[in-house]
């Protein structure tokens, strides 16, 4: 090979390597997706009403549930 059939080469390369890098910051987007994490929120934990005791088989729970302490579940946008 001749000088100028490897400046030629390397030449072109930086040139295909410039071309994609500019279509890729033109599409703005990354080429795999980024992890998304969905976040699970708990409530405080009230000892009274939530306590458990084994006196056998099955756990001691509380029969009622105040459904106004839990939060909402966030809207997805």
């Amino acid at each position: 090979m001749q000088y100028g059939e490897i400046i030629a080469s390397v030449l072109t390369a930086v040139l295909l390597a410039c071309m994609l890098a500019i279509s890729l910051f033109m599409s703005a987007r990354p080429l795999w997706p980024e992890p998304r994490v969905r976040m699970v929120i708990l409530m405080p934990v009230d000892a009274l009403t939530t306590a458990s005791l084994r006196t056998g088989d099955y756990p001691n729970l509380p029969k009622t549930f105040d459904i106004n302490m839990a939060q909402p579940r966030p809207e997805r946008h």
